[in-house]
């Protein structure tokens, strides 16, 4: 524990973390991306310092370096989990019926509606599915938005119009 923050592993890590959410956030002209990558350097390093509290001689710290890294690795896997998802839902020709609810026969009335009221600006992606099963997901990620299953193509109106 004496030297935690001594070796050039740890400047050049902590330095490059912090110049990473820098320069997003002055490429992205945004706040918000900057404390997006700060809070996931955290993230990291907090993580790197659980693991180097594990080493430590004085029992507290060992014991919250074990909590620390048991949460870093419990978010980590749950990152991993939403990411298979999110393949899972774009490559994979069903979707489980329970992580969605059912709206039927949907159409561009009822993507409108979606849009004004459950989706509040986040973009709307539709899914084609086997067996006639389309997918409609507000957001991107299945922790923080909705999922639908229509038992019809909401785009079907448009695309009869375009082949006429």
């Amino acid at each position: 524990m004496k030297g935690l923050f001594k070796g050039p592993f740890w400047q050049i890590t902590v330095g490059l973390w912090l110049s990473m959410a820098v320069f997003f956030g002055i490429t992205g002209h945004s706040w918000d991306t900057f404390f997006s990558m700060l809070a996931i350097a955290a993230f990291f390093i907090v993580g790197a310092l659980s693991g180097e509290f594990c080493k430590s001689q004085v029992k507290p710290l060992r014991i919250a370096g074990r909590i620390g890294a048991a949460a870093f690795f419990v978010v980590l896997a749950g990152c991993v989990l939403i990411g298979f998802e999110r393949v899972y839902l774009v490559t994979a020709d069903s979707y489980p019926r329970f992580l969605t609810q059912n709206l039927g026969t949907a159409d561009m009335n009822t993507l409108d509606m979606l849009s004004a009221k459950d989706c509040k600006g986040k973009a709307v992606e539709v899914f084609e599915k086997a067996n006639n099963t389309w997918i409609i997901r507000c957001g991107f990620g299945w922790h923080d938005s909705h999922t639908y299953t229509s038992n019809a193509d909401p785009f079907r109106g448009i695309r009869q119009e375009r082949a006429q």
